[in-house]
């Protein structure tokens, strides 16, 4: 676990609201996950930020108090980074099971939030359910020791690619199709007419079990690529790899899902 101490940015009066806490890096087995706290114990409000193994997509978490039981929607939102404006994300809002809290999810480039350090303030949006601004600080330092720990998630995980030797005598494999059926299509893109293609890395542990289950591609609908991970870590087993000694190993697996009606 690694902590960064962010540098306040100088601003106007109507600066966003500072964050109460630094950012904490976790690195644990499957996932990189960067957050920071902006609120208080009684009023939290934290940004989440997690980095898949392989891809272009960063996930954005934006979490805060809320009711238990309460129902997952898609909202149409949007983020302002210094005052300019990108609309038209799809959001997804959930609470976890059993939790007071209100998670909103956002798919973003990795590369537009590589720009981030230099813009000083983020403000987001989704419906008329959130409108939360930060003061960001502490960017560059925390998106070099994000890129640090997924260089090290590669290697735990045994990637390869084109450019990389193999460390498997045989990789993970798997037929996904058996995993989805007609009645997993979320109900609210059955109404709205949502369909896309969602590119997934899969985490592949050592028994054919899915590790973790991140996105590296957005469908553009968030319901659809929240329910591709969920399926596939609830429902998945693949055949593991075989490293270079022969026995079962680690690997990294990407998969295209696509949803059509």
């Amino acid at each position: 676990m690694a902590a960064i101490a962010g540098v306040l940015p100088q601003g106007a009066t109507a600066a966003p609201p500072e964050p109460t806490g630094k950012w904490v890096v976790n690195f644990e087995p499957a996932q990189c996950i960067a957050s920071r706290s902006y609120g208080t114990e009684e009023e939290p409000l934290m940004l989440v930020l997690k980095a898949p193994v392989t891809g272009s997509t960063l996930q954005l978490f934006v979490i805060r108090k809320g009711r238990k039981g309460s129902a997952a929607e898609q909202l149409k939102g949007g983020l302002a980074i210094a005052g300019e404006a990108k609309a038209g994300l799809s959001v997804l809002a959930y609470s976890p099971k059993g939790e007071a809290r209100r998670v909103f999810l956002f798919n973003l480039p990795r590369d537009s939030v590589a720009a981030w350090p230099s813009k000083g303030s983020l403000e987001v949006r989704a419906g008329a359910s959130i409108r939360e601004g930060f003061a960001l600080s502490g960017l560059q330092p925390l998106l070099k020791i994000m890129d640090k720990c997924v260089a090290d998630l590669r290697d735990y995980w045994n990637f390869s690619d084109e450019t990389i030797a193999s460390k498997h005598r045989r990789r993970a494999e798997a037929n996904l199709i058996r995993v989805f059926s007609a009645n997993d299509y979320p109900s609210i893109s059955l109404r709205e007419g949502d369909t896309g293609t969602v590119r997934v890395v899969l985490l592949v542990d050592p028994t054919g079990k899915v590790a973790d289950c991140s996105l590296v591609e957005t469908s553009g609908v968030a319901v659809l690529d929240a329910q591709t991970c969920v399926l596939i870590r609830e429902r998945a087993q693949l055949r593991p790899a075989i490293g270079v000694d022969g026995k079962p190993a680690r690997d990294v697996f990407l998969q295209r899902v696509t949803w059509s009606m």
